[in-house]
């Protein structure tokens, strides 16, 4: 029943986020599609798609650093917010949004929950790259007998844009 509540919850606030932003122009201008590399939780590959100039979706796929044997699948949909920091090369930005992760290894089983994204990202505008930096809170549960654990995930990730 909290599982549905966590998700009914995630789905109302994705909406109203949708609804009450305008386009606040942000996107990439080189590309919808990126490509790229992420540290943290997972490391592995990752890929970006603008939905909209403030809309995307991300998606990460990739292995844990810290124990060994653990693969990681994680997803955003995520809200590219104003601009706090504009100059001639660069600008910084920062987003928020709902997502999932999955990790699944020898030791601990398989784990699956949702999960708020939040973060910052720096945009070079001479060249289609963007390094950013999310943190990821949420609840996983255990597939095996449903017991739920807060999670906190932590990556940087950079993109290049085609």
């Amino acid at each position: 029943m909290r599982t549905l509540m966590v998700l009914a919850l995630g789905a109302f606030s994705t909406q109203a986020l949708a609804q009450a932003k305008p386009d606040l122009g942000v996107g990439r201008d080189d590309g919808k599609i990126g490509i790229g590399a992420q540290l943290g939780l997972p490391t592995g590959v990752s890929g970006k798609y603008f939905v909209e100039s403030n809309q995307s979706a991300q998606l990460a796929l990739g292995v844990s650093p810290f124990v060994g044997g653990y693969w990681v699948m994680g997803g955003n949909y995520l809200f590219e917010q104003p601009t706090l920091v504009e100059q001639p090369t660069f600008d910084l930005g920062w987003y928020i949004g709902p997502g999932f992760k999955i990790i699944s290894g020898n030791l601990i089983g398989s784990q699956v929950g949702p999960i708020a994204a939040a973060g910052m990202v720096f945009n070079a505008k001479d060249t289609p790259v963007d390094v950013s930096l999310q943190l990821e809170p949420g609840l996983l549960f255990q597939v095996q007998d449903g017991r739920a654990r807060p999670f906190v995930g932590l990556a940087i990730a950079s993109h290049y844009y085609f």
